[in-house]
């Protein structure tokens, strides 16, 4: 019975947010930005960085970023990045928007640390990987050591020990070849040959994320479904665990939205000035992606009241065996106390 209440209190300590002690940078070197609530903060070593925060580096320039586990992102040059999401309670992980980074990820007991991109969430643990995102938002992973789990709208992958995959943006991962250098320097050039058209695979992109929103809904109802129904331990842990995937997944769907929407705006403020045509055209993808993460961020709002009802079962389920447990020791202690 202890064992019961075990299970649900841990089921419990899943379902509350990942980040206890906030992400900080442990090291820079050369031409570093931290923007923060739109503007311009001082960089320096041992700064907490905070949900939300832009980071930028530089030509010839790096930044590193380490969380309490002793886990650490490594921005490289000519990159940018966000720190987790101001619409997630307590992310702190990396969305790498453009460029590249490196990432050495401590062992965890359990589940598994994500950085994101605008077309892929990286599930790692144990791990170490870089990612490098084409200024088309198309990414790349190389794992040097450990297990990679990529997940895009168009599919998932494993990625193990000196392997390498690519996602295209609005595709789905396959095996890649040959040194992230030269496929960086590749694809940033068909995205520059053709900007305008490239923007298609951003709407297949949008459109993706727009259907798993659809099914999303159709999960909360049946999760709403299964809480409200739940008349025992074992029925509350099967609703929990239904409550946990269809969160994670709405997070990760957000996060990942997040990136892409970040990455249309800069390609939208590159052009400005120089092509208005294709300058309005990023724009408008970035519009529709606000659109997209406003049904996320629904998702998420009756995903949260669906665990305060999961959080009223529990303390009733609880109560209801804390109860039999103290009607068992009362039993017991009234026994001995006849003999």
């Amino acid at each position: 019975m202890m064992k019961t209440i075990a299970c649900l209190q841990a089921a419990l300590i899943f379902m509350l947010p990942s980040a206890v002690y906030p992400a900080e940078i442990s090291f820079y070197l050369g031409d570093v930005a931290l923007v923060r609530n739109g503007k311009h903060n001082a960089v320096a070593v041992g700064k907490t960085l905070q949900t939300g925060d832009l980071l930028k580096t530089g030509k010839g320039s790096f930044l590193e970023v380490s969380y309490p586990d002793g886990s650490k992102i490594k921005l490289n040059e000519s990159s940018s990045a966000t720190i987790g999401s101001r619409n997630i309670a307590g992310s702190d992980r990396v969305s790498l928007i453009s460029g590249t980074a490196t990432g050495s990820i401590r062992k965890l007991l359990k589940g598994s640390a994500k950085s994101y991109t605008p077309t892929i969430v990286c599930a790692v643990r144990g791990t170490e990987y870089t990612l490098t995102v084409s200024n088309g938002g198309d990414t790349r992973v190389d794992v040097k050591e450990g297990t990679v789990e990529i997940i895009s709208p168009g599919g998932s992958a494993a990625v193990t020990e000196n392997e390498q995959s690519e996602t295209p943006m609005g595709g789905k991962p396959s095996p890649s070849s040959g040194s992230r250098e030269d496929w960086k320097t590749r694809n940033d050039r068909d995205f520059d040959e053709n900007p305008a058209a490239r923007s298609g695979r951003y709407d297949r992109q949008l459109k993706a994320l727009d259907s798993r929103n659809r099914e999303t809904g159709s999960a909360i109802v049946s999760v709403r479904s299964a809480v409200a129904g739940a008349d025992s331990r074992e029925s509350l842990e099967r609703a929990g665990e239904q409550l946990n995937s269809a969160s994670e997944k709405t997070e990760d769907d957000l996060l990942m939205n997040e990136a892409l929407n970040r990455s249309a705006r800069d390609i939208a403020d590159s052009f400005q000035g120089r092509d208005a045509g294709i300058s309005e055209r990023y724009r408008t993808i970035e519009k529709q992606s606000g659109l997209v993460a406003e049904q996320q961020k629904k998702n998420l709002a009756a995903l949260q009241k669906i665990r305060d009802d999961y959080l009223k079962a529990r303390d009733r389920i609880l109560g209801t065996y804390k109860n039999k447990i103290d009607e068992i020791k009362s039993k017991f202690t009234n026994k001995k106390s006849d003999i």
